[in-house]
């Protein structure tokens, strides 16, 4: 026997006790570990992860969603409710025992209608539901809530419960007001959905307990290694939520190699890496093949192909408006509910928008007042220049009047008036040819004085008759 098997065998051997000595102190209901007589029995599909407080959690779940409604506009309400009694009902006798559900989907009866027509006993399952987004808003609002799922879930204790995303907000209020239902009894075990590192820290460090499961997007092609390795080190159980990437992945990858190489769909060989890897893969579907297919039993993937997996994380985000809120700053969500756009991306582009329309209006105000700054400007320098040009007319006057009598004095006053200062010498030029001026020399000392421009100067001190 190779050492790689014995080490194996001997961590195999380790869990198992593990398990036998958990199991002693907790529930029947949580040791139903053998498969229904219905079930398949291939691979792995039996094996449970012990939580914290004991629950035993099956390590592969289904995933209930909304069938219907906006994502499937063909289909009604109603219809995806059959569809879903029906899914559960496939799933559960194909050999799942976690079924994730919300009271947000309003499909928590329909999920209890399923197990019901399955003929699996209700404490085989384990049902997984959330809190109402919208119920971290007060006190009451959780407690109902949390008393809305134990009505249709028609139980007295939920086995686990979530709370469904950090960008609902308040969690410092609403997290301890979980843990006191659970004490009380009407929850079995607490989790969270879609938060980050950073977020889980900023609870434990503000002194609440850490969730026992983290439910978030984590698949072949996003595989999150910090936040994962965050979870091993903290005792947080990794619950995939769209394990497929929704489909959006498939044939572009490296998996799609692997599937073809073990014979198996790219679906399978994703939910088995997902298992291989520790976490809890939730799959959904409504079609009895691919709830069979989403088993990924009967093969194992290889070390060096999750070596080829692992280094295939492409990062790529097929939940587009859960997963970005693992990025919502902690300082955000603590005590207030956030700006829907930190986690919105349409919302972000509208503010976005929003604040380059800003700076545009501000770049065009700012532009208007240097334009009119330079217009005020223009017209001060203009009417010194009109004041400067008055004083050296009214010079000019008083040496024209001595030189050249009344006569001229009214003309050139009349020309100042209407006329712009190059047309003024032009009349006074052609006034020194016709011979009516009288000579200016006796002026030019005084003329030197007056800011007429050196050519109006010059004009005027040299014409003769």
């Amino acid at each position: 026997m190779s050492r790689e098997s014995s080490k194996y065998l001997k961590h195999r051997r380790f869990v198992v006790s593990a398990c036998l000595v958990v199991s002693s102190s907790i529930s029947r209901r949580s040791l139903c570990t053998s498969p229904p007589k219905n079930a398949s029995t291939g691979g792995r599909l039996w094996q449970r992860i012990p939580l914290r407080r004991g629950l035993l959690l099956p390590q592969l779940g289904f995933g209930t969603g909304r069938p219907g409604g906006s994502r499937e506009p063909q289909v009604t309400l109603e219809d995806g409710r059959r569809r879903l009694v029906a899914a559960v009902k496939t799933a559960l006798r194909t050999g799942y025992r976690l079924v994730d559900t919300s009271l947000f989907s309003g499909m928590e009866t329909a999920v209890v209608e399923g197990i019901r027509q399955s003929g699996v006993e209700r404490s085989e399952v384990v049902v997984a539901t959330k809190l109402l987004q919208m119920a971290h808003n007060s006190s009451e609002a959780v407690h109902a809530s949390v008393e809305n799922s134990l009505r249709n879930l028609n139980c007295s204790c939920i086995d686990l419960y979530l709370l469904q995303s950090p960008r609902a907000g308040r969690i410092l209020d609403v997290w301890p007001q979980l843990i006191r239902l659970r004490n009380e009894g009407l929850i079995g075990a607490l989790g969270v959905s879609n938060f980050g590192a950073h977020q889980l820290e900023g609870m434990r460090q503000s002194g609440l307990e850490l969730p026992e499961v983290n439910q978030v997007e984590v698949h072949c092609w996003r595989q999150l290694p910090a936040l994962t390795e965050y979870h091993r080190t903290h005792g947080i159980v990794t619950m995939c939520m769209a394990p497929l990437a929704r489909g959006e992945m498939f044939g572009k990858t490296e998996v799609a190699t692997i599937a073809q190489e073990l014979g198996q769909t790219e679906a399978a060989v994703a939910v088995r890496w997902c298992l291989q890897m520790g976490y809890i893969p939730i799959p959904r579907s409504v079609r009895s093949s691919r709830i069979l297919e989403n088993t990924a039993s009967g093969f194992q993937l290889s070390v060096s192909q999750m070596e080829r997996i692992g280094r295939m994380n492409v990062a790529y985000v097929a939940c587009r408006k859960a997963s970005p809120c693992c990025e919502i700053p902690w300082e955000a969500i603590a005590e207030s509910i956030p700006d829907k756009s930190l986690w919105d991306e349409s919302k972000k582009r509208k503010v976005e928008a929003a604040e380059r329309r800003s700076q545009l209006q501000e770049e065009r105000a700012r532009k208007a007042l240097e334009r009119k700054q330079q217009q005020i400007r223009a017209q001060v320098s203009s009417q010194n220049s009109q004041s400067r040009r008055k004083s050296e007319i009214v010079i000019l006057s008083e040496l024209v009047q001595q030189q050249m009598g009344e006569r001229y004095l009214r003309k050139l006053n009349f020309w100042s008036t209407w006329l712009p200062p190059m047309a003024v010498r032009s009349r006074l030029h052609r006034a020194s040819a016709d011979g009516h001026y009288a000579r200016l020399s006796e002026a030019q000392q005084q003329l030197q004085l007056v800011s007429l421009g050196p050519e109006l100067s010059h004009e005027l001190l040299t014409t003769e008759l």
